[in-house]
């Protein structure tokens, strides 16, 4: 199971690196999970049009603990949120970019985090 969860979420990672030049990163915390995108040093348009759409969808549809933004040295972006409903945001995660994801599997990467 832990497999095929890493499987689904590295699968992810690289739509969201080919159709909008953004990096995802997903991992547990105390109080559930923590989506972390991550913006590039002068990214084209299409990548802050589709950070922002994102964030609003995360805003609106996930349990929010905490919203953060850093910049680190080089002046990459990060964006995070810390959710308390894994399963429905990794969900959302998918279908954002036109992956289906059941319950039983978001369930399933969940576990695999």
């Amino acid at each position: 199971m832990e497999n095929g969860g890493s499987k689904f979420l590295v699968y992810l990672k690289q739509i969201y690196a080919e159709r909008f030049g953004l990096g995802l990163e997903v991992e547990r915390t105390v109080r559930g999970m923590r989506v972390t995108i991550v913006i590039g040093y002068l990214p084209p348009p299409a990548s802050l049009s589709a950070a922002n759409l994102l964030q609003k969808k995360l805003e609106k549809d996930s349990k929010l603990f905490s919203v953060g933004f850093e910049m680190d040295g080089v002046r990459v972006l990060r964006g995070w949120w810390i959710v308390g409903d894994p399963v429905s945001t990794i969900q959302m995660l998918a279908s954002f970019v036109g992956v289906t994801c059941s319950d039983a599997e978001a369930r399933l990467v969940w576990i695999g985090l």
